[in-house]
């Protein structure tokens, strides 16, 4: 891991204001506001989002990712950081 992907995995990203969270069946849903835009997410993305609150790191959240889906930490770990990254990608995350 470089110095870049270690600092990111020390960050606790948060999600952006303006945002409002849904769950419909099965799927969480996410309204942007701003952009009004719509984003559904399986079961997995919407545990890694609903964990971006500002006081988790990255690491804690595949952590937990892993022991809550029974998972390998290799999986969870590039779960979590490509998730964040389309996250980020979208302006969902300050």
């Amino acid at each position: 891991m470089g110095q870049q992907s270690a600092e990111l995995s020390v960050r606790a990203p948060r999600k952006r204001q303006g945002l409002e969270v849904r769950r419909i069946d099965e799927e969480t849903v996410i309204l942007d506001t701003q952009s009004e835009r719509m984003h559904n997410l399986n079961s997995t993305a919407a545990f890694i989002f609903n964990s971006v609150d500002g006081s988790r790191t990255l690491e804690q959240i595949w952590k937990d990712l892993a022991d809550g889906f029974e998972i390998s930490l290799e999986v969870a770990e590039q779960d979590t950081r490509n998730l964040v990254a389309q996250l980020r990608e979208l302006k969902l995350l300050e």
